[in-house]
């Protein structure tokens, strides 16, 4: 999909051109670099996982999971669906309704609804970088920056970052600015970001949530096989529980 985005000719060269390039034309050049990057990283953790099958599934829903804001590819300036760097997405929802009156308009003409209250700034105050990125309602690229990094220190009005050496690609000008604005939006002040690449594995928000995910399945494994019932079936008809197929309840 990259190369039919950058040479659209030698797409005619794959064995299944058509698929890639209708996929090439319906998805942002951003979004198949950081898919290409989540495969990368995702092909060299499978060893980690409780099973291949796990590891692979937790790879896709990944990719599903950074999607624009409205989930709709984007749009060229043409009106027809790109993968071109200049792109147009859907409105965002929350400024759809809004209008903006012309000189000499009065106030409060041509509205079809209200603008929506924004939502209340939050005083500076040293934070708590997991539940804070949680909270920024970031997507895509931004959010995966955001939730492999941890925080350091404020200076000014310079945030401070660290991120693993393993993802320092996703260091980029535009997720950095996303983040930037977020944080400026959430705290009620102008902010900006630096982040620099630490040293060894980081207690990242990506990195914690991981290991919960990690914990709820060994928790249902050591139920599972504490079960009195499942261990009378056992004994009973000589079964053995599958652990690659136990999964949390939630």
């Amino acid at each position: 999909m990259a190369v039919a985005q950058a040479v659209p000719a030698a797409a005619a060269e794959f064995d299944d051109a058509d698929l890639v390039t209708a996929l090439a034309k319906r998805l942002d050049q951003t979004d198949v670099q950081l898919y290409y990057q989540m495969a990368l990283l995702g092909k060299r953790d499978l060893g980690l996982a409780p099973s291949a099958r796990s590891g692979f599934e937790m790879i896709m829903l990944r990719m599903l999971a950074f999607q624009p804001m409205d989930g709709t590819p984007a749009v060229a300036n043409d009106g027809s669906a790109s993968g071109g760097a200049e792109v147009n997405r859907a409105p965002d929802s929350r400024i759809a309704n809004a209008t903006v009156s012309q000189p000499g308009q009065p106030q409060g003409a041509n509205q079809s609804a209200p603008a929506p209250t924004a939502q209340a700034a939050v005083k500076w105050h040293e934070p708590d970088w997991v539940s804070l990125a949680e909270s920024l309602g970031l997507k895509g690229a931004a959010q995966q920056l955001a939730a492999n990094c941890v925080y350091r220190r404020r200076e000014g009005n310079m945030v401070h970052l660290e991120i693993n050496p393993a993802h320092q690609q996703m260091i980029t000008s535009q997720s950095q600015g996303r983040l930037e604005e977020a944080l400026s939006r959430h705290f009620g002040e102008p902010l900006k970001v630096k982040v620099q690449v630490g040293e060894g594995a980081l207690a990242t928000p990506a990195r914690l949530g991981e290991q919960r995910e990690a914990d709820k399945l060994a928790a249902a494994k050591d139920a599972i096989a504490a079960d009195p019932v499942m261990r009378q079936l056992g004994e009973t008809f000589g079964t053995q529980i599958n652990p690659d197929l136990v999964k949390p309840a939630d």
